[in-house]
């Protein structure tokens, strides 16, 4: 990467992939640098087979699309464990998602 270089994707995907790391900056930078495109290209690398609270990298993307332009949807977090009911929601959440996503060339 050189100073001055179009932003890539590709340059954060590491960060949305792990889960020890807070990815709100990978998040911001793709919201910074992609416009409109940010929440199709952030849905992309939700979890859609893991609803669980504990799951903080859905609960992240989820916030940031919605902050970027996409679906405003509740995404409940818990590190600590499952709430009851939560993990339901966060299932219609991701399959909201998905649907969103394939509407929208993702």
């Amino acid at each position: 990467m050189k100073l001055g270089q179009p932003f890539q994707v590709q340059w954060v995907v590491s960060i949305l992939r792990n889960k020890h790391v807070h990815q709100n900056e990978a998040l911001e930078l793709i919201r910074m640098h992609t416009g409109k495109k940010a929440p199709v290209i952030m849905a992309r690398y939700l979890r859609f087979d893991n609803p669980e609270v504990t799951d903080g990298i859905n609960s992240w993307i989820v916030d940031y699309i919605g902050r970027s332009g996409g679906p405003r949807l509740k995404y409940y977090y818990n590190q600590h464990g499952d709430n009851p009911g939560k993990s339901a929601n966060n299932r219609k959440v991701l399959d909201t998602l998905k649907a969103w996503l394939k509407e929208h060339g993702g």
